[in-house]
């Protein structure tokens, strides 16, 4: 009779186990069924694709080409090519130069290569300034500076105050200075470099020059030639090209792209036509 207590407490044990198996069971059947009635009402035939309405038809997006600038028609940016921006020497100031400025000697039409039969275009660049500084001697307090005449080609080694008769120019200041000069992997070293000061004597504009630097004026120059390897011409705008029956006029010279805007002129019945000319191609 000591062991009726533990065989009824085993007894009750087997009752709550036999409940709790028969709950779980049911709970699992129901999720089979859910999941066996969703299968089915995916099956073949049930399903149906729906599209979705829109507000008319879409088209795709088109980027609009990039309008030139104010400056100039060469002066082109979009998106992904945003300006450049570089220091230039001679007049102390950052500018914009189109993307384009290295594009010096590019293939092109033939058509616009030359007019046939006429004139060819070689290669257009900045106007040197008349004098250079290339250098100077002497002592310090007896310096002479060392100058080249772009125009006659001649070396002439003038001081503070001399003129040039052919230009009209005056050399108003000349000095040779200590500057900086870093050179590449290596150290800094002290240099003398001579400077002078010009005086145009017919616009009374100053100009400065530095040895070892060239100094360009606001003009522009085109090399020509009658035929292709015909006698190269340096010539400026405005500048009129006599060839017999026919003449040119350089009406414009652009750097980047380098082009050169033409007017050929034919002297018998006074005819004219306008061309663009851009250098061969190498």
């Amino acid at each position: 009779m000591k062991n009726a207590p533990k065989e009824r407490w085993a007894v009750g044990l087997a009752g709550v186990v036999l409940a709790i198996s028969v709950l779980c069971f049911g709970f699992l059947s129901s999720a089979r069924k859910e999941v066996s009635d969703s299968a089915k009402s995916l099956g073949a035939g049930d399903y149906q694709s729906m599209a979705v309405e829109t507000e008319g038809e879409t088209e795709p997006v088109r980027w609009m080409a990039p309008e030139p600038m104010s400056r100039g028609k060469e002066w082109v940016y979009d998106v992904f090519t945003p300006p450049e921006v570089y220091y230039d020497a001679q007049t102390g100031k950052f500018r914009l130069t189109p993307p384009s400025r290295e594009a010096a000697i590019v293939p092109v039409d033939e058509s616009r290569k030359k007019i046939e039969p006429g004139l060819t275009l070689h290669s257009v660049d900045r106007e040197p300034f008349a004098l250079q500084l290339i250098g100077f001697v002497g002592e310090p307090g007896n310096y002479l500076g060392t100058f080249e005449n772009k125009v006659t080609h001649e070396t002439l080694l003038l001081r503070e105050g001399a003129v040039v008769d052919s230009l009209e120019m005056v050399v108003l200041e000349f000095r040779v200075e200590q500057v900086a000069r870093e050179i590449p992997e290596s150290m800094t070293v002290n240099e003398r470099q001579a400077v002078a000061v010009i005086l145009e004597e017919r616009t009374g504009e100053e100009t400065q020059l530095r040895q070892g630097e060239t100094t360009f004026t606001s003009g522009r120059l085109a090399w020509v030639s009658l035929d292709e390897n015909g006698r190269v011409m340096t010539v400026g705008e405005g500048e009129l090209i006599d060839a017999g029956e026919e003449q040119f006029r350089i009406e414009k010279i652009r750097l980047a792209p380098p082009e050169v805007d033409v007017t050929k002129e034919n002297q018998s019945d006074a005819a004219s036509e306008l061309h663009t000319l851009r250098p061969l191609a190498p």
